[in-house]
């Protein structure tokens, strides 16, 4: 009986130390697979944080590319060619608007010399008053200007060369912010209750110079269909350019520069070295600058500018001599070679002439303010001599510069 029992007991713990093995089995399995689930998603995270990391560091270190500057921006600092003007302040009686201009530098360093906003008045139209008098009609409800009932404008609006323009606006010029009349796509348009006899239109059409039209002028021509011609606008055209010039130091010295356009150039910039110079001095179609520096040597360049664009002019040099003599008195060493047969001592076959450097000089303009320097002058030759030189069968004159002076430029030539 004992015997029987240790072996039922022996089979019972097999059977129950298989059964724990399975189960420790299936613990394990699941224990590991929890923990590369926890491995994978822990190591995706990592790279997913890492990326977004590293995309942030390349943001903040990476500058945006800066756009390329306009085409009428030259050199690495300018201003961008003026806004749009804003709306009038005021709807009557005077106001001002103001339009603005960035600054386009490629170096952070500098900046655009002069005001980047602008002032004008606008609005200069009366406001409504109820007792003025109307020469011809009667005065509109609102009390702004004068009606002819029964009085009909048939016109048209074409180009400077008879082609009919679309799409132009007529305004009272009383009261320009309310639109009277449109060009229909034939050019033509028709006014009611204008005063025929007495008034005083405006005209206006993209890309085209503004018309302002008046009753008097259509009366000479005695014309049953009012015309008005509308000029395409253009940008400015350079027609005069700055010239180079030569100035000492301490004395002054006038650039100019003329354009033409369509409207005509509204203002002028000025330009140095690719920079520009102060608006509020220098605005004018010249420029007058005053005991000059050696810093104010340099090249110039202006910019006429209009509603249709701007255009520059060619570059100006302006050389500054400083207190050192650029043309020096005493003449250059400069040796002349002989004809054959001749000889001189210490020197065969050559002879020391002499000569003045050509260099340019500001003689006598360094006090005109005139556009054009209308004569140029050179370190050129003032004294001369004859010396003889004796040949072998035959004696030679040679002419020797003596002395040197600025004076009015020419071609320098040694006389045998």
């Amino acid at each position: 009986m004992n015997s029987t029992d240790l072996t039922d007991k022996s089979e019972y713990a097999t059977v129950k130390s298989g059964r724990c093995g399975k189960k420790t089995k299936i613990i394990v399995f699941v224990v590991v697979v929890l923990v590369c689930l926890a491995v994978t998603v822990g190591c995706l995270a990592y790279f997913l944080i890492k990326d977004d990391t590293k995309d942030e560091n390349v943001s903040s270190t990476t500058d945006s590319p800066r756009p390329d500057p306009p085409p009428y921006i030259r050199g690495s600092t300018g201003w961008v060619t003026w806004g749009e003007w804003s709306a009038c302040d005021v709807t009557c009686g005077g106001g001002s608007q103001i339009r603005s201009r960035t600054c386009y530098s490629l170096d952070e360093t500098k900046t655009c010399v002069g005001n980047p906003t602008q002032s004008r008045t606008c609005g200069g139209w009366n406001c409504p008053d109820c007792s003025q008098t109307c020469s011809m009609g009667q005065l509109d409800p609102l009390c702004l200007f004068c009606i002819c009932d029964g009085d009909t404008i048939d016109g048209i609006v074409q180009d400077v060369y008879g082609k009919p323009l679309e799409g132009a606006i007529i305004y009272r010029a009383e009261y320009p912010l309310e639109a009277i009349g449109h060009s229909n796509d034939t050019g033509h348009f028709m006014l009611e209750g204008v005063c025929v006899n007495d008034y005083i239109l405006i005209v206006e059409r993209e890309k085209f110079v503004r018309e302002v039209t008046f009753s008097e002028s259509r009366k000479k021509r005695d014309l049953d269909l009012l015309t008005i011609e509308l000029s395409r606008q253009e940008s400015p055209v350079i027609t005069e350019h700055p010239q180079s010039k030569v100035r000492q130091q301490g004395q002054s010295v006038t650039l100019c520069c003329e354009a033409h356009g369509v409207p005509p150039p509204s203002y002028y910039e000025w330009f140095k070295d690719g920079d520009i110079l102060n608006f509020e001095q220098y605005f004018e179609n010249s420029m007058t600058l005053t005991n000059l520096e050696l810093s104010d040597g340099g090249q110039y360049t202006c910019r006429a500018n209009n509603d249709a664009g701007a255009q520059y002019s060619e570059p100006a040099t302006l050389f500054i001599n400083g207190a050192r003599a650029v043309c020096h008195s005493t003449p250059l060493a400069y040796m002349m070679k002989l004809p054959e047969g001749c000889s001189s001592a210490g020197n065969a076959g050559y002879y020391s002439v002499g000569r003045c450097s050509g260099e340019r000089c500001p003689g006598m303009l360094g006090n005109t303010t005139q556009c054009t320097d209308e004569e140029e002058y050179c370190c050129m030759a003032t004294s001369t001599e004859l010396h003889s030189v004796e040949c072998d069968l035959f004696s030679i004159s040679v002419q020797v510069v003596t002395g040197c002076g600025c004076t009015q430029c020419g071609r320098q030539t040694i006389t045998v």
